[in-house]
């Protein structure tokens, strides 16, 4: 099993840019490990504020499982729990909630310095919360008899 978490640095290149540059990665690791699962993670937010990075990084993500599709034991893993924080409106009271969760709310596009001490570099929360769904998708490929369907 190969864990990949590329193109995080790549501030100079388009999505498109960025996604051939994976795919290449991909492919190659692909030929020459042809018996390996490969897992190409999402790449994380940055920035604590919303930024123009992070749009660039949200379309690269939204472009992997489409560039990768016909590359054999190859899974796209997303490693955002909910970074991002959300603003949601409790409709009993007149004040707002802060909440890490994707499906409540509107942004307001925060990131906790206790998941990314410098809001690019996890922490050890960051990288536990982060790596969970890594940790369960390789245990899963790794004893397949074990997996709850």
């Amino acid at each position: 099993i190969i864990v990949l978490l590329v193109g995080t640095n790549n501030r100079n290149q388009t999505a498109n840019q960025v996604l051939d540059g994976i795919k290449e990665i991909v492919e190659l690791i692909a030929k020459k490990q042809t018996q390996a699962s490969i897992l190409v993670l999402k790449i994380p937010p940055r920035g604590q504020h919303p930024n123009p990075k992070r749009v660039l990084l949200m379309e690269i993500n939204d472009g992997l499982k489409e560039t990768l599709s016909n590359v054999p034991n190859c899974y796209v893993l997303d490693i955002d729990p909910g970074f991002v924080k959300f603003l949601a409106i409790d409709q009993s009271i007149t004040n707002l909630n802060i909440i890490h969760a994707h499906h409540h709310g509107i942004t307001d596009g925060t990131i906790n310095h206790r998941d990314m001490y410098d809001y690019l570099h996890f922490t050890s929360q960051g990288y536990r919360r982060a790596f969970e769904i890594v940790h369960s998708t390789v245990m899963s490929l790794l004893y397949p008899e074990n997996t709850v369907t």
